[in-house]
């Protein structure tokens, strides 16, 4: 239900889902097969303003664990976000998919899979940022 937190959408929210979206925008920008000091540049690059210093630096050690694009086609589109759930002052869950299209799939809009995706989203000194990311190895057939 894409609508489970629409009755109360508060101005963090909007600020997390906001933020959640950015980052999606993001992870076509950052190829996880090339060589290991141009996929860290690349990660600070694309995805510093998203995360937390602490997930920054866990990527930069291990970098294919950071999320990004695995093969020149299908690639990272977006995140689209079903849910948003305060778990507590300073923290909120996320959950959607991120939406992997083709390049076929530009005009015709058909999406190659869907991941889903879970994020921990924390005010860090006044500015949410992503502090964790899970994302679920299966992806989700069309219902």
């Amino acid at each position: 239900n894409k609508d489970t937190y629409s009755e109360e959408k508060t101005e963090d929210i909007k600020i997390v889902e906001g933020l959640v979206i950015e980052f999606g925008k993001q992870l076509k920008k950052v190829p996880l097969l090339g060589p290991k000091d141009i996929l860290i540049k690349n990660i600070e690059e694309n995805y510093s303003e998203f995360v937390s210093a602490q997930l920054l630096n866990k990527w930069k050690d291990n970098p294919q664990t950071a999320p990004g694009r695995f093969t020149s086609s299908p690639w990272p589109d977006r995140i689209e976000v079903s849910y948003i759930g305060k778990t507590s002052e300073n923290q909120y869950e996320v959950k959607g998919v991120i939406i992997e299209v083709t390049s076929t799939d530009l005009s015709a809009e058909d999406v190659d899979s869907k991941i889903p995706i879970v994020l921990k989203i924390i005010n860090n000194r006044g500015k949410w940022v992503i502090d964790d990311i899970i994302i679920h190895d299966s992806e989700l057939s069309d219902k």
